[in-house]
């Protein structure tokens, strides 16, 4: 019977690193003197070369205005990325969508 056990935990904790799984969390901060926006994407990976967050789409009151790409994370457990966005005024609605690239995304307002 324990045998079993640990036979179904590594084959979840395997197949959880093969499929991937979205992001936990997505924070941003925008500054309104500087323009910019910068975005915290939470995303604890074992391998950031082989499991990361591979697309960031930010949305500005309902318009897609930026579509970033990724190779690889920053680190184990975020992908961070700041843009600089010259239309940007105060009353403005952002919304960011971070997607893995092996599985599932996350939206945030």
């Amino acid at each position: 019977m324990k045998n079993m056990f640990l036979l179904l935990t590594l084959l979840t904790c395997n197949l959880s690193s093969i499929f991937g799984h979205p992001p936990s969390d997505i924070s941003f901060v925008y500054n309104l003197e500087n323009k910019t926006v910068e975005i915290n994407v939470q995303h604890k990976v074992k391998n950031i070369e082989d499991h990361y967050i591979d697309k960031v789409t930010i949305f500005l009151n309902g318009k897609k205005i930026i579509e970033q790409v990724s190779l690889k994370q920053l680190n184990n457990d975020t992908q961070i990325y700041i843009f600089k966005i010259p239309e940007l005024k105060e009353n403005d609605k952002i919304v960011v969508l971070a997607k893995c690239n092996k599985f599932g995304d996350l939206k945030k307002k």
